[in-house]
């Protein structure tokens, strides 16, 4: 019979979702029967989300401008120095920071001279899969749950920094229909992730033609079409 102190351990590993089936079966069999464990496992979590709101909170507060500049200088250098050529640099960013951070974020990486932007990176909220079993599992969170946010900040970045850096859309695009709103959000270039894992590598191909399809069919050319409906998505 597994003890208490063989549980705690692994508590942390359960909130992460990081734990195998085998053991997460028996670890929750004993937190149902043991108020101590249910205790211990939520003060973890509790301990979790306050580093996290922490860790948002200085984030938030970093000065972007003076911030951007030194760490893309240093990233280019160091690139540089490994490969012996110039890599281009593109700033990755959350889809979690409100709107009126994502502008001085933007502002500040062009003027760091970064090549372009990648928006975005996965989201921490759940706010898309709540009432889901697993919505409490730790870790970000990326597919379709992803898509809105994702889109809207891409939008925002697009009427901030227009065609002074390229925009690459990632975030829940799975069809040519996700790929070409994403482009007319603002998007020169997207990217399939998820989409790969359930479809494979012939979704690039389907999302190709597609793509191609919508533009002949609203007769655009691929640069014509970015940022068309920015304001709209960005809800300015």
């Amino acid at each position: 019979m597994k003890r208490c102190q063989d549980i705690v351990p692994l508590l942390g590993p359960l909130l992460d979702g990081a734990l195998p089936d085998d053991d997460r079966a028996w670890v929750e069999d004993h937190l149902c029967g043991c108020p101590s464990c249910r205790d211990r496992k939520a003060l973890i979590a509790a301990q979790a989300e306050a580093i996290r709101e922490a860790l948002a909170a200085r984030t938030r507060a970093l000065d972007f401008n003076g911030f951007s500049d030194r760490v893309l200088a240093r990233a280019r250098d160091e690139l540089h120095r490994s490969s012996g050529r110039r890599v281009p640099i593109l700033v990755k960013v959350s889809p979690d920071e409100p709107p009126d951070r994502l502008d001085p974020l933007a502002d500040a990486a062009v003027a760091g001279g970064a090549d372009g932007l990648i928006a975005t990176n996965t989201t921490v909220s759940r706010d898309a899969v709540s009432g889901h079993p697993r919505a409490a599992e730790g870790g970000g969170l990326s597919g379709p749950p992803l898509r809105e946010a994702a889109e809207r900040a891409c939008a925002r970045l697009f009427l901030r920094v227009g065609r002074r850096a390229p925009i690459v859309g990632v975030g829940g695009i799975a069809t040519a229909e996700d790929a070409y709103r994403r482009i007319r959000a603002g998007a020169s270039l997207v990217q399939l992730y998820t989409a790969l894992v359930y479809e494979g590598p012939a979704v690039a191909r389907t999302v190709q033609d597609g793509l191609a399809r919508l533009l002949q069919r609203d007769g655009l050319t691929l640069p014509e079409a970015v940022g068309l409906d920015a304001k709209r998505l960005a809800g300015a």
